[in-house]
Formats: structure tokens, C-alpha cells, sequence
């Protein structure tokens, strides 16, 4: 819940030893400090652990074969040349620590531990890492029988090479050769021929087509039982020596556990000062109090760093992976400052303000500091002892059960525990931490220009921190009270613009209507006279009387349309960003914000409108024809 297995993952990459990654990878993860003073040790071997360069790759976990030389069982030589290598690197350790001791007195607290003199120098006669046979000096028998094994091989090897070359030059065989049958040395011959070889001799083998029997000449017989024989000694001693090293093991067995947890405490202790150097992390202290500036979740920030991993690199200097476009950007970090005479500390906000990752940052950086662990923050961190981390009290009720259990809870932890943090919706909490001088409060920050969650606590007391809530409350209702205003005048000059759009619309339409019925009235009555004319009925004066009377008609048609409209017939070029006049809106102006053929889309104000290119002209034009 808090990612403390996250955690032991990224410093169980920086062990060296099976049994360091199994102390960080197990299901509890690292262990944690049984008391303040062993915390506190576990701190200082860290910081010990910074600058010191420890030889521990190639260490390898010997649990199994120290149990299984307890139990009676006869190790392997391979299981002891591991041993052997491993005895050697905490020798190597030991010289090391001691070297030292003024400077990192913790850590060289576990040389005499590493010190396994009177096993190692068996070990170092009878095996060498890697080799998979005793060697010659792990006993004088054992020298001794490979002595003259080594002799009466030669022997042989000489009497069975004059053997082949006879048997060859008289024809008996095809080819000098001597080779192994049956773990005996031999010369093929023809099987035709085999009677010529001395009595005495023996048959061995036959090849596959029978054409050839594998012989060992008489003289070759006592030679191939006597290298037989210092074979089978051989193999007698060897398993005497094995023997006798698998009880000195188990004889050194408590020595050797205790060697084992002193490799293991040195490999976590590098650890953990190379996962320091990759986070950046600084020291904590314990005391009365909380002080965690710029605290930044190691399993976040990890992330952020990228992929960091042990090695010898990992002791003086370490791995740390630098920032790369690719990976995200560190977590934001947190502060955290609650006075050494607080009991309690109550934590309020909305929720995603980041009250519960204040909470669970807290938690882990205690159990970090419990077991050694530097933190991610900035410098001088400090906090309590803690014992225990509870979380989520009363979850899981009715909400008035539920803050009635968080009010008796805290209250009865703030008599007893150190320090309590809690993060709580409930006003019987907050109203509880008004009333006593032992609770500090904090709440989550937020930015007073968009009221976005900060991610960061402001601390103080409930009530400064109500009035700080209470003022951006206020300057929130303000912006919104303006934004509220805003809006209503932009709805009016909307309507506004509209309801002249639709006057524009009616005008233009009865326009259009009495200048259609002044077109057929006309269009009719010059029919008429037309037809009066042909039949001689028409009168000239009384024609031109007519004529003129039209034409009056015809001007109060004309002084109709908007003022500075152009002729109709002749409509104006216009581009984008012109601003021109627009009949529709009574010789309102706008901008031209688009030319599709001759349909032109005009913004006048907060109003779009589409009007055809001879329903407008130059906002010029009018003030040009007054003049």
C-alpha cells in the first residue's frame, strides 16, 4: 500500500550477493530496525558504506552446503571451491575493514566475523574455484597414489607404443595404434593374425564387422592392473579427503552462518548507500517532530531516473541513471513540518488534493529511515521513531460512526503515541483539532488563479487555514459574480445583434414585397397603355401626365433601401478583411472573414451572418456620395 516492496526492489538491484537480494526481495522486503539504536546504526553503516569500494562479486551463498555438511552428507568439490571463493572475498573484506576501522567503525565491527583461518587454509591445499578435481596436495596419500599413477602410466604408454609399431611392421596390424578398451590400453590387429601375439595375451574387443580384434599384449597386462589398481586408491582417497573437509565444515558451522549474515549486512549496507547516490537522497535523523522538505516517493522518483543496477560500480561510486527526454518527469515533491510538541497532525482538503499520498509518503519515509534507507528529500530530514503505521480508521462505517470512532481514536492516541497523522473529510475531526493545542493541521494547496490542486500542503492552524480557504473562496465567488456579468452582456449583445438581424430580414422582405407589387402594378398598367396606343385610345398629354407619376412612384421605391446602398446590378469586389456595410443589418458594418463565390460570411461583432456580394458595399461609399 505504501510501496515498500517497490522500494526493497530498487535496492535489491544494487546487492551483489545471493543472500543480499534475498534480504530485499523476500515478502517482507529489508528488515527493519528493532529499536531506535539499531535504526540508527543501520544509518551510519550507510553513510559509511558511500565512499568504500567492498569485494563481493563472486560471493556466493554456501546455507545449503553448510546444512547438508551438518546433516552428515559428503560436499562435492565443486560445492567446496565455492566456498573456498567466497572465504577468500571475506577475507579480502576483513583487510579491508580493518584498514579502516578509524573511519568506519560500524562497518569494520563485522571483521573478526569474516576471520575463518582454520578452514580456509585446508580449503586452499585441497580445491581452487573452478577446477573440478582435488588437488595433488589436499593429501600425502592422495599426492603420493597420483605419483605413481603418473609413473606407471608413462610405463605402460611406453611398452603399448613398441607393441603397435612391432605388431604393425609384421603385418599383424594395419596401423600403430594404441587406444582404450574396457579402461585398458590395447593395439588393434587383424582378427585372422591374433594368434600371433603371445600367450597370454587377451581379447578385449571385436569391432562391429569382426574384422578386427582389439588385443592386450601379455607384457601390457600387469601394466594396465597396476595403473587399475592406484585408479580405484585414488578414488578411495579422494572420497576420504572429501570426507574429512565436509566435517571441518560442519564443525565451523556456527562460524560460518555468522560470516555469511556479516557478508550479507555489508552487501545491504553497500546497497543501500548506492540506491542513496541514484535518488540524491540525504540522511534522516530521528526526534520530536517531522521536518521532510521536498520529500519525493522513491518508487515515483525511481521511475523518473530510469533503470539503475549493482555491480562492483555500485561500492565507491555507484550507478546512477541520469533524466532522459524519454522517461516522465519527477513526482512533485512534498513538505511536511509538523512542530515537536504536536501529538497530532490532521490533514483536510477535497479529495485528488493529495492528502492520502501526504499520508503514505510519510509512512514510508519511516519505515525507509527504520531500516537504514537514505530519503529523497531535501537536506536535514527528521522524524519520529514510529513503531507502527495505521491507516484508514473508522473506513468501512455510516459516516457519523465513522468519525465518532477517528475522534476517540485520536484522541486516545494523542495521549499516547508520539506523533498521529491523519487525513480526514469528518468535522467532528476538525472540530476537535480547534479545540486542543497538542493537533496541528495543514491542507492541500492550491493555486488562486485557477484553484487547481498544487499537490502540496500550507501548514498552520485549522483556523489560519480556514481563513486562507475562506479568502480564495471569497475571490473565487468574485470571479465568478464578474464571469457571471460578463457573460449576461455578451447574451444581450447577442440577442441584440439577432433581433436586428431579424428586423434587417423583415425589411428587406416587405422591401422586396412592395417593390414586386410596384413591378406588376406598373409592368401591367404599361400593357395598357401599349395596347392604347395600337388602338388609338391613348392620349399623348395624358400618357406623359401617367408616365410622370410613375416615375414618382418609383423614388420612394429607391429611398427604401439603406443609406449608401449601391445599385444592386453592380456588385462590389470585395476580399478578406474588408469592412463593408451590410443591408441586412441596416448598413451595420462588419469584417469579411471569408469570399465563397459570391456568398460572402461578414463578423459584425460576436455575430456571423451570410450574405450575397450585391447586399453589401464599402463602409465608404455612403460618407463618399454625401460628400
Amino acid at each position: 500500500m505504501l510501496g515498500w516492496q517497490e522500494v526493497c526492489v530498487q535496492v535489491g538491484r544494487f546487492c551483489r550477493t545471493p543472500m543480499g537480494m534475498e534480504a530485499a526481495h523476500g515478502p517482507h522486503g529489508l528488515a527493519l530496525g528493532s529499536s531506535r539504536e539499531v535504526s540508527e546504526r543501520l544509518l551510519r553503516e550507510t553513510e559509511q558504506a558511500l565512499h568504500l569500494t567492498t569485494p563481493l562479486s563472486g560471493v556466493s551463498d554456501y546455507l545449503d552446503a553448510v546444512e547438508g555438511a551438518g546433516a552428515g552428507l559428503v560436499l562435492s568439490v565443486d560445492a567446496l571451491g565455492a566456498l573456498l571463493q567466497t572465504l577468500q572475498l571475506a577475507e579480502a573484506a576483513r583487510d579491508g575493514l580493518t584498514a579502516q576501522k578509524d573511519a568506519r567503525p560500524d562497518l569494520a565491527a563485522y571483521g573478526p566475523a569474516l576471520r575463518l583461518t582454520e578452514l580456509l587454509h585446508p580449503l586452499t591445499l585441497a580445491v581452487r574455484p573452478g577446477v573440478p578435481d582435488l588437488l595433488d596436495s589436499a593429501s600425502a596419500e592422495l599426492g603420493a597414489v597420483r605419483e605413481a599413477a603418473r609413473r606407471a602410466a608413462a610405463e605402460l604408454d611406453h611398452a603399448a607404443t613398441a607393441w603397435a609399431r612391432r605388431l604393425h611392421a609384421s603385418g599383424v596390424a594395419e596401423r600403430p595404434l594404441v587406444v582404450q578398451r574396457r579402461d585398458r590400453a590395447c593395439c588393434p590387429v587383424r582378427r585372422a593374425r591374433k594368434g600371433d601375439l603371445p600367450r597370454g595375451s587377451l581379447t578385449l574387443a571385436l569391432s562391429a564387422s569382426g574384422a578386427t580384434a582389439y588385443m592386450e599384449p601379455a607384457e601390457l597386462v600387469p601394466l594396465n592392473n597396476a595403473i587399475a589398481a592406484l585408479a580405484g586408491r585414488e578414488e578411495e582417497e579422494v572420497a576420504a579427503v572429501l570426507a574429512s573437509l565436509s566435517r571441518q565444515v560442519a564443525r565451523h558451522a556456527g562460524a560460518l552462518l555468522a560470516a555469511r549474515d556479516a557478508l550479507c549486512a555489508l552487501d545491504l549496507a553497500s546497497a543501500r548507500a548506492a540506491h542513496a547516490r541514484w535518488l540524491g537522497a540525504q540522511r534522516p535523523t530521528f526526534g520530536a517532530g517531522v521536518e521532510l522538505e521536498g520529500m519525493r516517493h522513491p518508487a515515483l522518483l525511481g521511475v523518473s531516473l530510469g533503470h539503475a543496477s549493482g555491480g562492483e560500480e555500485a561500492g565507491a561510486e555507484g550507478a546512477r541513471a541520469s533524466p532522459t527526454p524519454s522517461l516522465p518527469p519527477p513526482p512533485v515533491p512534498i513538505g511536511l513540518h509538523i512542530p515537536p510538541a504536536s501529538r497530532v497532525a490532521a490533514i483536510t482538503g477535497p479529495n485528488t488534493g493529495g492528502k492520502t499520498a501526504a499520508l503514505k509518503t510519510l509512512g514510508l519515509a519511516c519505515l525507509m529511515a527504520r531500516a537504514g534507507l537514505f530519503l529523497p528529500a531535501g537536506p536535514g530530514p527528521r522524524l519520529p521513531f514510529f513503531e507502527a503505521v495505521l491507516a484508514d480508521l473508522g473506513s468501512g462505517t455510516e459516516p457519523s460512526e465513522g468519525a465518532a470512532i477517528a475522534t476517540a481514536t485520536l484522541t486516545w492516541l494523542a495521549g499516547r503515541a508520539g506523533l498521529t497523522l491523519v487525513t480526514t473529510h469528518h468535522t467532528a475531526v476538525r472540530a476537535l483539532a480547534t479545540s486542543r493545542d497538542d493537533f496541528c493541521c495543514a491542507a492541500v494547496g492550491f493555486d488562486g488563479s485557477t484553484l487547481h490542486p498544487t499537490y502540496s500542503l500550507t501548514w498552520g492552524s485549522l483556523r489560519g487555514l480556514a481563513e486562507e480557504v475562506g479568502g480564495l473562496r471569497e475571490e473565487r465567488a468574485a470571479a465568478e459574480r464578474a464571469l457571471e456579468a460578463a457573460l449576461r452582456e455578451r447574451a444581450t449583445a447577442e440577442a441584440e445583434l439577432l433581433a436586428c438581424e431579424r428586423e434587417a430580414a423583415n425589411v428587406e422582405e416587405r422591401m422586396a414585397q412592395e417593390a414586386a407589387a410596384d413591378e406588376a402594378e406598373l409592368k401591367a398598367r404599361i400593357r395598357t397603355m401599349l395596347h392604347e396606343a395600337r388602338t388609338g385610345f391613348l392620349d399623348g398629354k395624358a400618357a406623359r401626365r401617367e408616365l410622370t407619376q410613375m416615375r414618382g412612384r418609383l423614388q420612394p421605391a429607391r429611398e427604401k433601401q439603406p443609406p449608401g446602398a449601391p445599385n444592386p446590378r453592380a456588385a462590389p469586389v470585395v476580399r478578406v478583411g474588408d469592412i463593408v456595410a451590410v443591408a441586412q443589418l441596416k448598413g451595420a458594418t462588419g469584417m469579411v472573414v471569408k469570399v465563397a463565390g459570391d456568398v460572402l460570411t461578414v463578423r459584425a461583432g460576436a455575430l456571423r451572418v451570410q450574405v450575397r456580394a450585391a447586399d453589401v458595399w464599402q463602409a465608404g461609399q455612403a460618407a463618399a456620395k454625401k460628400r
